[in-house]
């Protein structure tokens, strides 16, 4: 079986799940130039590692991810172009073009914050489950400033018109609200979302494996 090691990436492949947690829960799991370029190498493989049949996105330390780190991302690249395109691609080709059109199921396990830039995995995953305390926003909003990158339109896009006005107010919304307008497939309490997810995971095996 193939060793993935990463900095801020932890991956754990048992009975055909790879459970691929972002890994850095004393920042709340916000992504950083380093997670960026871990994530996407992960996918890659994980994509055609044959003991990998559904891929589960998630957060380690009980968040999800906190969006992007403004420090890490933006503030040390402010002057290193090169270093920020480069980090902005890897950002937005593991959690948009490699997950949305991923060649196996993958699964969004949603526990504490999702926020901004973290909408893009979450949306661009096959299904999602998210646990009771599993809180979303787009903040940026408390800014008068619209989300970045791609995260706008791909929530424009997927999520369903009434809840238009989450969008515009920024207001935190928690499992169920999101369960209602379409983000979140399933809304467990705690460890139950876990429980869910592999549930989930191998009735896509299932029905993959029926194909």
């Amino acid at each position: 079986m193939a060793d993935y090691n990463y900095e801020c990436v932890k991956v754990r492949v048992h009975d055909g799940i790879a459970w691929t947690s972002l890994n850095r829960p004393d920042k709340r799991n916000a992504m950083s130039p380093q997670l960026h370029y871990d994530m996407d190498d992960a996918l890659a493989r994980l994509e055609v590692d044959d003991n990998v049949k559904v891929v589960v996105v998630t957060g380690e330390g009980g968040n999800f991810s906190a969006g992007q780190d403004l420090k890490k991302f933006f503030r040390e690249l402010e002057k290193n172009p090169g270093e920020r395109k480069k980090a902005a691609a890897a950002a937005n080709r593991w959690r948009w073009e490699r997950l949305y059109g991923y060649d196996k199921p993958t699964i969004a396990m949603v526990h504490g914050y999702c926020v901004g830039g973290a909408f893009m995995q979450l949306l661009a995953c096959d299904f999602a489950v998210a646990a009771e305390n599993a809180t979303f926003s787009l903040s940026e909003g408390n800014w008068g400033i619209l989300p970045g990158a791609l995260v706008s339109k791909v929530v424009a896009d997927m999520v369903l018109p009434r809840h238009g006005q989450f969008r515009r107010s920024a207001r935190e919304a928690r499992g169920r609200d999101h369960r209602a307008c379409g983000e979140a497939d399933e809304e467990e309490r705690g460890g139950a979302a876990r429980d869910q997810t592999g549930d989930q995971a191998r009735a896509d095996d299932g029905r993959r494996a029926g194909l």
